[in-house]
C-alpha cells in the first residue's frame, strides 16, 4: 500500500541533513532500508536485513521486519493484578518521517508503523518459565518455543492489532508459587515488523533519500516495558532509513520550464516546403 503525500523542496539541506544525522548518545541503532529500480508497479523493494525470527519461523513472507537492540532485566510479579507488573510491551504510534533527498534537498514524506514485535526472554529460576502465548491487551499470539534447558528461555511474536495507536500488550504472568512471588527474566532479542508507506516512486526525483526518527524509552515513553525494569540498554531508539531510487528513463527539464519542443535542428521551416522526413537525431 502507497499513498501520495506531499512533495517540498527544502532550502539549506546540508545543515538539515547533518542535524539530521547527529549521532544520540546512548541510542540502539535500527537501519530500515528500501529501492525501487523501475519496477513499472512502482513497488519498492525492502532492502533491510531480516530479524532472526523471519527464519526461525518463516513469517516474515508478507511482513517486512528489523532487529531492534534493546535488553534489559524485567522484574515480574505472580499473578500481579496490574499489568505493568507482568511481561508488558507498549509500542509507539504511527509517526510521519521525512525524506530528504541527499543531493538537491527535495523531500517527501512518509508513514512508518509497528505491526509485530518480537522478543526473547531468559527465567533466572530453575525449571520456572512465566511467559506462554496468554496475550493480553492490544496484541494477539502469532508464533512462540519455549526451550526447557536449565534456565528456561521463551522466544516469541505477537501482532499488533492498532498500529496506529497502540494499547498495551502483556502475557498475564503465572507459576506455581505464591501470588506475590518475584522472578527476574533477562529479555533480549527483539525484533520488530512494520509497515513503511512511500510515495509512488515515478513521481519521486532519482536518488537517494535519508531519514530519521527518535523514540524514548522508558515509563510513559514511546516504548514502555512497565514497571520494575532494570539494566536497560538504551533510552533511545533511533530509526535511520535509506530509500534510492534509480530509473530507467530519467527525463529532467531546466528550471522554469513548462513545455517540450520536438523540432529538428534549425526548426521545421526548412521542411515545410515538402522536402521529406527530417533524420533522427538519435538511433
Amino acid at each position: 500500500m502507497m499513498s501520495r503525500l506531499k512533495s517540498k523542496r527544502v532550502g539549506c539541506f546540508p545543515i538539515l541533513l547533518l542535524l539530521a544525522w547527529l549521532p544520540y548518545v546512548d541510542a540502539a541503532q535500527v537501519d530500515i532500508s528500501a529501492r525501487y529500480r523501475g519496477q513499472t508497479d512502482g513497488h519498492f523493494e525492502n532492502t533491510t536485513p531480516p530479524p532472526a525470527f523471519c527464519d526461525y519461523w518463516g513469517i516474515c513472507e508478507h511482513m517486512d521486519a528489523v532487529a531492534v537492540p534493546l535488553t534489559f532485566t524485567k522484574t515480574l510479579i505472580n499473578r500481579a493484578a496490574n499489568p505493568r507488573d507482568q511481561l508488558l510491551i507498549k509500542m509507539p504510534g504511527q509517526r510521519r518521517v521525512t525524506l530528504m533527498h541527499e543531493s538537491t534537498g527535495d523531500s517527501y514524506d512518509a508513514n512508518f508503523e509497528f505491526i509485530a514485535v518480537s522478543q526473547q526472554t531468559k527465567s533466572y529460576h530453575q525449571d520456572i518459565n512465566p511467559v506462554g502465548a496468554d496475550v493480553q491487551g492490544g496484541c494477539s499470539f502469532i508464533a512462540g518455543e519455549i526451550e526447557e534447558d536449565y534456565y528456561p528461555v521463551s522466544y516469541f511474536v505477537w501482532s499488533i492489532a492498532n498500529p496506529i495507536n497502540p494499547p498495551p500488550c502483556y502475557e498475564r504472568s503465572s507459576w506455581g508459587e505464591p501470588v506475590g512471588s518475584r522472578l527476574d527474566v533477562d529479555v533480549y532479542g527483539m525484533a520488530i515488523g512494520y509497515r513503511l508507506y512511500l510515495p509512488p516512486a515515478q513521481r519521486m526525483t532519482q536518488g537517494i533519500y535519508r531519514g530519521s526518527v527518535q523514540y524514548p524509552v522508558g515509563p510513559g515513553a514511546d516504548f514502555d516495558f512497565g514497571d520494575n525494569v532494570s539494566n536497560l540498554s538504551s533510552t533511545m531508539v533511533n530509526v535511520d532509513f535509506e530509500v534510492d531510487v534509480q530509473h530507467v528513463f530519467n527525463l529532467e527539464f531546466p528550471a522554469n520550464s513548462d513545455i517540450a519542443v520536438l523540432e529538428p535542428p534549425g526548426g521545421w521551416k526548412a521542411w515545410l516546403g515538402g522536402r521529406g522526413s527530417p533524420a533522427a537525431a538519435v538511433p
